[in-house]
């Protein structure tokens, strides 16, 4: 999935998406296999906590993210003072 870099970030190198980008990716995913419910078939997750996922009621799990090809990184960075 690294082709899909709407809306990233660069930190240390690294390419860092948004909360929307990973509700993209998983639409996108949809319809590379035809359906959301294909997908989730295909990935072994509830079609109920995918929509979740997608509304930005729920945070995607490990399951979800690694179905993706990616993991959640906790960031800091320097204070203005």
């Amino acid at each position: 999935m690294t082709e899909m870099k709407a809306g990233h970030k660069y930190a240390l190198g690294r390419v860092l998406f948004t909360d929307d980008d990973v509700r993209s990716f998983i639409r996108i995913e949809c319809r590379r296999v035809g359906s959301r419910a294909a997908w989730c078939r295909e990935v072994g997750l509830s079609p109920s906590y995918v929509g979740d996922v997608v509304s930005g009621r729920r945070a995607p799990g490990e399951t979800m993210l690694t179905a993706l090809g990616l993991r959640r990184v906790v960031g800091y960075e320097e204070s203005a003072a």
